[in-house]
């Protein structure tokens, strides 16, 4: 609302009846000043929710009406979808992860020319030619079971 449809209008009413000297002109700086606080507010404020709603992976531009306002509707069905599709993406990690934790990245054609590496631990193997050297899938399971954290097998580099 401006401050002109604001001072003459009804709402004002008991302003003006509370402050009789009052001129409209002398108030409307400090109105200016406040509507422009409550603006500034407001932004600040929206942006946080715009950056809160980025991080959980829910489109800010797709939770707000064409005024600029949230709906919580929208917000609360699109971080629905972005949880689905998080929940997909750990599924499939979980069952790639899976798919070396059982070894299956590791097909010995030929089991008797396959050992484990001299000096490394039992989960590394070689090829008797010495042309590969392969981990059985050990990490992955660790991982699996909670047992390593992503630092931990990064520092395993």
């Amino acid at each position: 609302m401006m401050f002109d449809e604001w001072w003459n209008s009804r709402a004002a009413d008991a302003f003006r009846a509370a402050n009789p000297d009052a001129d409209g002109e002398q108030f409307r700086c400090i109105w200016d000043a406040a509507t422009e606080t409550v603006r500034a507010a407001f932004d600040d404020e929206c942006s946080r929710t715009d950056s809160l709603l980025t991080i959980l992976g829910v489109p800010a531009e797709r939770c707000r009406s064409e005024g600029g306002s949230l709906i919580p509707r929208k917000v609360l069905t699109l971080m629905g979808e972005a949880r689905g599709a998080a929940g997909d993406e750990s599924a499939n990690l979980r069952a790639a992860l899976q798919w070396y934790a059982d070894g299956l990245h590791f097909d010995k054609a030929s089991p008797d020319a396959w050992d484990t590496v001299s000096g490394e631990p039992q989960n590394w193997w070689c090829d008797e030619a010495g042309t590969a050297t392969v981990e059985d899938g050990s990490i992955a399971a660790m991982a699996l079971r909670g047992e390593l954290t992503a630092a931990q097998i990064q520092a395993l580099d």
